[in-house]
């Protein structure tokens, strides 16, 4: 239904003004929506910089300077750790899970059921798992394994010496620097600003 076009139409409207008015809102939109994407744009370029400086650049001072962990004359303590991202792409999902189930692991794997519902359709959805044969219904299933799941997975299994196929889990091991600031200061964690890739 076109609410606009089946609205009545206002008294002593001028059209002209009307119209002008509608397309410089449409400008005022536009670049507004222009300015959210190039500040999209500047905080990916930020986060690629301040992960390179925190995983690549820091790492390999302390690593040339040897230390693992020092405490600044501001009392900031940086601290070296080991770190690792992973994640199992659409390619590698029915190896990495038969990985999985092979080797004991199958409880990691969730089965997700989804059956879409117009809202006419609410009452069949309280009686699917009786009827969904019944009414025609076609529900896609699908296996998942969460991404922190994962990772707490692969982490006990580093831990434990217990390899898992890199390849297969997407792991990268990565050193990162975390600068530790003093209790009162206005520090944060960098941790907290990288955002899961």
């Amino acid at each position: 239904m076109d609410f606009l076009a089946d609205a009545p139409a206002p008294q002593h409207v001028d059209a002209a003004a009307q119209l002008s008015r509608v397309a410089q809102m449409a400008e005022t939109l536009t670049e507004a929506q222009r300015e959210v994407a190039q500040c999209e744009g500047q905080l990916e370029e930020a986060e690629r910089t301040l992960r390179r400086i925190a995983r690549e650049d820091y790492p390999e001072l302390l690593r040339e300077v040897g230390l693992t962990e020092v405490t600044l004359p501001d009392r900031r303590k940086i601290v070296l750790a080991d770190g690792f991202d992973c994640g199992i792409s659409e390619e590698n999902k029915p190896a990495a899970f038969a990985w999985l189930r092979d080797n004991g692991f199958g409880g990691l794997i969730k089965t997700e059921v989804t059956v879409a519902f117009g809202r006419s359709e609410q009452d069949e959805l309280e009686r699917l798992l009786k009827l969904l044969e019944e009414h025609g219904f076609i529900a896609a299933v699908g296996d998942s394994v969460h991404w922190q799941t994962l990772k707490s997975f692969i982490k006990e299994r580093k831990e434990a010496g217990e390899p898992v196929p890199a390849d297969l889990f997407g792991v990268h091991d990565y050193a990162e620097v975390d600068v530790k600031h003093p209790r009162g200061s206005n520090g944060f964690k960098l941790k907290r600003i990288f955002k899961k890739k």
